[in-house]
C-alpha cells in the first residue's frame, strides 16, 4: 500500500504542472464577454477627470466606451455616456490626436485652443 501514496503525490504534481503550463493568453480572450460600460454619466467636470481610455466597438460590444479616471484616488472609474456632448467631444479629440496616448492631456482641456501666431 505505500507504493500509492507516490503515485498520487505524482499524479497532482503532473495535473497542477499541466494547468498552469498551458498558454493562457487565448483563454484571456474569451473572458470579456460583454461591454465594459452597463451604467454611464453624460458629464464629469473637466478639473475631475486625469486620464480617458476610448475602447471603439468589437464582436464582443458594439458600443464605444469612455472610460474616464478621476483625479481623487478613492473614486472609482467612471463610463461616460459617447453620445453625449462630452462625449462627443473627447472622441472627437481623440481622433484628431490621431489616437496617440501620449497627447491624450490635449483632450483634457476643454477651453483652451492653441493660438496661431499673429503676423504684422
Amino acid at each position: 500500500m505505500s507504493y500509492c501514496k507516490p503515485i498520487v503525490v505524482l499524479s497532482v504534481f503532473l495535473f497542477v504542472c499541466h494547468v498552469l503550463g498551458r498558454d493562457h493568453r487565448t483563454a484571456a480572450a474569451s473572458l470579456r464577454g460583454r461591454c465594459e460600460c452597463v451604467s454611464k454619466v453624460d458629464e464629469v467636470p473637466w478639473r475631475r477627470i486625469k486620464m480617458f481610455t476610448v475602447t471603439e466597438g468589437d464582436p464582443l460590444c458594439g458600443q464605444t466606451s469612455i472610460i474616464l479616471q478621476m483625479k481623487r484616488k478613492d473614486d472609482p472609474p467612471v463610463c461616460l455616456n459617447p453620445k453625449s456632448k462630452q462625449g462627443q467631444r473627447l472622441q472627437k479629440c481623440w481622433k484628431k490626436i490621431k489616437k496617440d496616448p501620449a497627447r491624450k492631456d490635449v483632450c483634457l482641456r476643454p477651453g483652451r485652443k492653441t493660438k496661431k501666431a499673429k503676423t504684422h
